[in-house]
């Protein structure tokens, strides 16, 4: 049996220097290729990272506005019952509720408003809020009076004219508010019933929290990102006034559509101030473009430094290669490698391991003790999770597998794909039947509890989260098939017979993303519930009991 020491003889010390000088060549090679590739396309990331950020916001605004529009058509009972002022008023009022919540809740919005179509409600009916700056609220101010300004004065009331004009949904592009003298960007939607036209709705984004987002984003040392519109021509820029034309910037941009300048991964270069750089465009939800350009020095300034450092770290490997090379041999890199990794995949938890050993000496010995050492361990933790993860009492899951489980809830919700909806039960008069008829029969009454809800619900469903207290977590489910999921619980326990009789309050609530829920707010909704219910029986005294 040849022993690791007379493997370390075997040592390949010539081969060391030619290997070195290999991959620091193919290194530098393999990084310059790479990196005039990649280099740039941070740039395209950063555009497209912060146009999705923009779009969210954009988004939000559009989906609140829509369902303003919504609510608004279905509300209307006609366009005749809006010449009834106590009607008129009433309506108003429910559409401006629902849009104190629906702004409130809105990323960005500075304003919402309802306006009528003069055909169908006095010129003055609507509501008009407007974010108070200090307090955070938004407050009623006056309506604009649409009959004082002619349909083409955009800055009063174009946000009603146009979008009535279009028959669509419209983003406005950036204006000044007159009414408000707020620089703003607008999306308005014009309501029909029974093809009538009944007015607008619509929010504001106040276009200094865009163009603050838009300064924020920094490329390299002096890149930065500025707007342009539908046009090309510039909408918001630091140093470039409104309204220039970007072929201005550079002959590069002449005689081309915007659809030229936001194919995916497409990146151009032009020269602004004598200044070579790089520029990219990605569509934005209000048909605005988001640009961000950067000097090519600066993107081959990280070419350069890369490859010096490759040089000089493939000179300092060579080195220490050689000085190491009598204590490492070619034949222990690979079982070593696969010790290494296998030690790597325990220490994470995976003990589904393969190794076989592929030699007789001490690597090959220590490769099977690992081996061994893993399904022995795999055994043991199995045996472990099996204890920790099931109640002793009553088999179902135990207060561990429902916070493991927890977590995993609340991880798709991070990912914004939660579906699920939860129910609290809670045991009624346990204490005093512990009390009074012993723990055996506070034992049966959790179990036959715990029994009736994995009949409703499904054992994988069921957790027991303390004495009498349980919890079920039911993915995929929604309000309604939890609710009567719920009552089909309640029923079969008071069907359920024997000498011991089970009462116990159930709760449910279910998760809604609209709503910013999290999973302690879906929690306490369905533990509040529990309890209302908890005090109701305790009222009509329904309570567990034993039937002597």
């Amino acid at each position: 049996m040849k022993s690791i020491q007379t493997k370390i003889t075997l040592l390949i010390l010539a081969v060391i220097v030619v290997c070195s000088s290999i991959i620091g060549s193919a290194g530098i090679i393999s990084s310059k290729l790479v990196i005039e590739t990649d280099s740039a396309e941070i740039i395209n990331l950063m555009c497209s990272d912060k146009a999705k950020e923009i779009n969210n916001i954009l988004g939000k605004i559009e989906q609140s506005v829509d369902i303003l529009a919504v609510f608004s058509e279905s509300n209307l009972e006609s366009t005749k019952a809006l010449s009834d002022k106590d009607y008129l008023a009433q309506y108003i009022d429910t559409i401006d509720q629902l849009s104190i919540t629906a702004v409130g809740e809105t990323e960005g919005a500075t304003s919402v408003y309802l306006r009528f179509d003069q055909s169908v409600a006095p010129a003055d009916a609507g509501f008009y809020r407007v974010k108070n700056s200090e307090t955070g609220r938004f407050e009623l101010v006056e309506n604009t009076d649409i009959s004082a300004y002619s349909p083409g004065d955009t800055e009063h009331v174009g946000w009603f004219y146009i979008p009535v004009r279009n028959k669509a949904p419209t983003w406005l592009p950036p204006y000044r508010n007159a009414n408000i003298n707020i620089n703003i960007i607008s999306y308005c939607i014009p309501i029909y019933k029974n093809g009538a036209l009944i007015g607008v709705v619509g929010m504001d984004i106040d276009f200094n929290y865009i163009s603050n987002l838009v300064d924020s984003i920094k490329v390299y040392d002096t890149g930065y990102a500025f707007l342009v519109d539908s046009d090309m021509r510039i909408a918001y820029h630091k140093k470039i006034l409104k309204g220039q034309s970007v072929s201005e910037l550079n002959s590069i941009f002449l005689n081309k559509s915007p659809e030229d300048f936001t194919k995916a991964d497409t990146i151009h270069s032009y020269i602004f101030n004598d200044t070579e750089k790089k520029i990219v465009f990605r569509l934005l939800e209000n048909n605005m473009y988001l640009a961000v350009t950067a000097p090519v020095s600066e993107i081959d300034k990280t070419e350069r430094q890369l490859v010096d450092r490759i040089i000089k770290f493939t000179i300092l490997i060579a080195l220490i290669s050689i000085l190491l090379s009598s204590f490492i041999a070619k034949s222990l890199i690979k079982p070593l490698k696969e010790l290494n990794n296998a030690a790597k995949d325990i220490a994470k938890g995976n003990l589904d391991i393969t190794l076989v050993p592929k030699t007789k000496d001490e690597i090959g010995a220590l490769t099977g003790s690992l081996r061994d050492t893993a399904r022995e361990l795999k055994k043991r933790i199995e045996y472990i999770n099996e204890l920790a993860f099931t109640d002793t009492l009553t088999g179902i899951g135990s207060n561990a597998a429902y916070l493991r489980d927890v977590m995993a809830v609340k991880e798709t919700i991070a990912k914004g794909t939660a579906d699920f909806s939860l129910a609290i039960i809670d045991v009624n008069n346990l204490k005093h039947i512990n009390d009074n008829y012993g723990h055996d029969s506070g034992n049966i009454l959790i179990i036959q509890a715990a029994e009736t809800a994995v009949s409703a619900f499904g054992k994988d469903r069921v957790y027991r989260i303390g004495g009498d207290e349980f919890a079920v977590i039911m993915n995929n489910v929604d309000e309604a098939t939890a609710k009567l999921l719920a009552e089909r619980f309640v029923l079969m326990l008071k069907e359920a017979g024997g000498r011991i009789v089970a009462a116990a309050a159930i709760g449910t609530a279910t998760y809604s993303k609209l709503y910013g829920d999290s999973y302690d707010t879906v929690f306490k909704r369905a533990d509040e519930e529990m309890y209302r219910r908890k005090a109701e029986m305790k009222e009509k005294g329904e309570c567990s009991r034993v039937i002597m």
